[in-house]
């Protein structure tokens, strides 16, 4: 199994997290996924993959503040209806949130 790295750039905790996303079976979401973040907080790079093993090192060993800064996601990825980032009320990916779109 192979995972992306999508980054959330936190302003308000003044951090960064990384949520490692299951690319297999996911990539024409994710391609949505990287198409409808660009130019806000977040950053999805589907260039570079890593397998589960080296993944699990990356989360047994991160370092931590607000929240671990290594995180695994497994599952089918569902890209939000009607995604918008522009409300601070409607930020589905907001501290983490990613991990609710997976199943």
């Amino acid at each position: 199994m192979k995972f992306v790295s999508f980054i959330e750039h936190n302003d308000y905790e003044g951090e960064s997290w990384r949520f490692w996303l299951q690319l297999d079976e996911n990539e024409a979401a994710l391609n949505k996924l990287q198409e409808a973040i660009k130019e806000q907080e977040y950053s999805l790079d589907l260039s570079k993959t890593l397998s589960e093993t080296e993944v699990d090192v990356l989360v047994d060993n991160s370092r931590s503040g607000y929240m671990a800064f290594e995180h695994k996601v497994k599952g089918k990825f569902s890209m939000p209806e009607n995604y918008s980032e522009r409300d601070y009320d409607d930020k589905p990916f907001y501290k983490g949130g990613i991990k609710d779109f997976f199943k």
